[in-house]
Parts: C-alpha cells; sequence; structure tokens
C-alpha cells in the first residue's frame, strides 16, 4: 500500500476532539480463528454460520483504515423543506435537514453535520485531510458490510482525485489532498438518527487511477488446473 498521510485540519478540530484515522478493525471479524472446514462441521454441530465465517468478508474487516465521528449527531427529515436557514443551540434546519448535536468550526450549520443544499443528504465534518500520491485516488465510504455491524444509516462512496488546486509539497514531494467529509442520508420521515461521538462512520484506502487498470481475457486452456 502507497504511503499517505494525515492531519488535523486546523487546530480547533483537534481541540474540539477530532479523532485521529486508525487502522479499521470491525468487531465481526473477530470469529476468524477457523480452519475452512470447520464450516461444515459447525452445520452438522447444529451452529448458526454467520457471513463473517466466510474468509474474505472476514479478511476486508480489517482491510484500510477508518474515520470516526468528532461528536454527536442527530439527523431528522424536515416533512415540509425550509427555505430559510433556522438556528436554535445546538439545533439548525434548512431545506430537508433537521440537525442536532455537537458544535463545530467552518461549519455551515454550526454543528458537525450540516446541510448538502437542494437534496436530502448532509455533510459530516470529521476535521481530517488525507493526503495520498499523486499516482493514486483516495476511496472513501461505507464501513464494509456495515450491516453487520451497528450502523444504522446509509453513506455514500466516492473516490477522491487531485487536481491543481488541492494538491501540496510535503518535504519536497507533490501529494493529493482530500478532506474527510462524510455524506450521508436523511432518514425517512418520522424517524431519527443517532451517530454517537467516536462511532466508526467510514472508511478509505488508496487506489490506482482508473487509467491504470485493465481487463484481458485470459484463454482458460493456458492453465494446467482445474477450477
Amino acid at each position: 500500500m502507497p504511503e499517505i498521510l494525515w492531519a488535523f485540519d486546523c487546530l480547533e478540530s483537534k481541540e474540539m476532539g477530532a479523532y485521529p484515522p486508525s487502522k479499521i478493525k470491525l468487531a465481526y471479524a473477530n470469529r476468524l480463528q477457523k480452519k475452512e472446514d470447520d464450516l461444515p462441521r459447525a452445520v452438522d454441530l447444529g451452529r448458526e454460520v454467520h457471513p463473517y465465517d466466510c474468509i474474505p468478508i472476514a479478511i476486508i474487516a480489517n482491510y484500510g483504515f477508518s474515520v470516526r465521528c468528532p461528536g454527536t449527531v442527530i439527523l431528522e427529515r424536515n416533512e415540509t423543506p425550509l427555505k430559510e436557514r433556522i438556528f436554535y443551540e445546538r439545533k439548525s434546519a434548512f431545506g430537508k435537514a433537521c440537525i442536532q448535536g455537537d458544535e463545530w468550526p467552518n461549519s455551515d450549520s454550526g454543528l458537525i453535520a450540516s446541510w448538502i443544499s437542494g437534496s436530502e443528504y448532509v455533510k459530516i465534518q470529521t476535521g481530517i485531510i488525507v493526503f495520498f500520491p499523486l499516482d493514486y485516488y483516495l476511496y472513501q465510504g461505507p464501513i464494509p458490510n456495515a450491516c453487520l455491524t451497528n450502523n444504522q444509516f446509509e453513506v455514500m462512496a466516492g473516490i477522491e482525485h487531485g487536481n491543481q488546486t488541492r494538491q501540496t509539497y510535503i518535504d519536497n514531494d507533490l501529494y493529493n489532498y482530500a478532506h474527510l467529509n462524510i455524506i450521508v442520508r436523511l432518514p425517512p420521515l418520522n424517524t431519527k438518527i443517532t451517530i454517537e461521538k467516536g462511532e466508526e462512520i467510514a472508511w478509505f484506502f488508496p487506489v490506482l487511477k482508473s487509467t491504470k487498470l485493465t481487463l484481458n481475457k485470459l484463454d482458460i486452456t493456458k492453465i494446467k488446473k482445474d477450477f
């Protein structure tokens, strides 16, 4: 994996509790201590077989890096979209979004989460910037197999790409950089979602640029192996 770097986006973010990114290690993978032939035996013994008993599913739970919510975020959907921004103490609303939670610097709402105008999504600021090599992109999205965790919110996936406005030199090497702002869909009407301080909310890792990826057909008869 290429070297990637991270930093707090400002001193205020650090002081207000932004969490450093960390190597992801999801709890559902802790059971990966079995031999492959344990699964048939588990069925014979009556033990329930779970998705994370599959080795590839368990491995992905330990691949890449996670980012955590720096404070409490509470999301609701307005029945009627608001045309004017409304600010209360630890609560803001605009458009389809009604947001509560902890305050945050440089946010449109004044809180960790802020609305994305004209949409049913909000942006959760993590206070983290990631720097990555020019010949790579940066994937960020929902934590892998979030259905196996306590996450009850829908996170959008995307690929950050560099351009001249988002590049900087570090020790004479030029890097792309991206703010880890996590896009989350508002819950259905009359439903409230609470994201706790310190909760893992997204997953990121570097990926090769699409221009460097190729996929070619192989003549299977050239391989002396039965599949």
